[in-house]
């Protein structure tokens, strides 16, 4: 089946299917979700490049909700999960839901904030090349029947 994607560098990808309280809610870019993929199961691929250095906090919540190795163990290269966006909101009065929320996007005047939905992490992540901006992607449909159930 095919499906958009958006990449996005680790631990942000998973942190979108991690357990409360470390989840991420929202997506945060410079751009508002297109009209095409809002309310639509899109993919969410972990970018294939090391994680870069992260600022303190968002390096103790990836500790917290993914263990002290995780940048050795979160996948790279690899589609994750599937997310439904159901809107997006200015920066410039959208608040983080949470403090996770908060600490794992840019929440800076001027951005977007993509409001998450249908969490759906993939049981095995899918090794996918992956590309800046929106990407389609082949997955088979018997990984998203799993994610779904």
């Amino acid at each position: 089946m095919k499906i958009a994607c958006i990449t996005l560098w680790q631990p942000y990808a998973s942190l979108l299917f991690a357990s409360a309280p470390f989840a991420k809610v929202h997506e945060t870019r410079t751009f508002p979700i297109p009209d095409k993929h809002m309310g639509e199961l899109v993919g969410i691929h972990a970018a294939k490049r090391p994680i870069r250095t992260l600022d303190q906090e968002l390096q103790s919540l990836a500790v917290d909700a993914f263990g002290e190795d995780f940048a050795d163990t979160l996948p790279r290269g690899a589609l994750v999960g599937l997310i439904r966006f159901n809107r997006w909101m200015s920066t410039d009065w959208a608040k983080p839901e949470s403090d996770s929320d908060r600490v794992a996007g840019d929440w800076s005047p001027g951005r977007y904030a993509w409001r998450a939905e249908d969490h759906l992490k993939l049981s095995t992540p899918i090794t996918l090349k992956g590309a800046q901006g929106w990407f389609w992607a082949d997955v088979p449909e018997a990984e998203i029947g799993k994610a779904l159930a």
